[in-house]
């Protein structure tokens, strides 16, 4: 009776708990890759974000300020910050944030326009 227990239980085991184990496995490693790309992405979006506002405050400071106070701050010269600021995220955004923005926003040059937006109204209002 024990060597029939013995061999219905290793063929159990065989049969049904290794292959599962094999599954859950596979689920657990993809699982952490899954969790390492997103805290990956993460760190990555948020590094294009503070390149985004660092880029818009520079130019605020050194090129918006200066034509606000001389009364000088037209249309022109808010397309030509905007260029500037744009400009500044270009040279600074990596190829690795660059794919980045791309697998989750699919067109960057849209992300960054909407982002460069986004930082110059935080900006209009800390500064009112």
């Amino acid at each position: 009776m024990n060597e029939v227990l013995v061999t219905v239980t290793t063929s159990v085991i065989t049969a049904v708990v290794l292959p599962l184990l094999g599954f859950a496995t596979k689920a657990l490693i993809t699982w952490i890759q899954s969790k390492a790309n997103n805290e990956k992405a993460v760190l990555l979006l948020t590094t294009a974000n503070n390149i985004v506002s660092n880029s818009v405050n520079s130019v605020f400071q050194t090129y918006v300020d200066s034509l606000k106070a001389s009364g000088s701050f037209d249309k022109e010269a808010q397309n030509i910050a905007f260029s500037k600021a744009k400009e500044c995220v270009l040279k600074q955004i990596t190829p690795e944030i660059k794919s980045c923005l791309q697998a989750n926003f699919s067109d960057v040059d849209q992300w960054i326009t909407h982002a460069i937006e986004s930082s110059v109204l935080k900006v209009k209002n800390n500064s009112n």
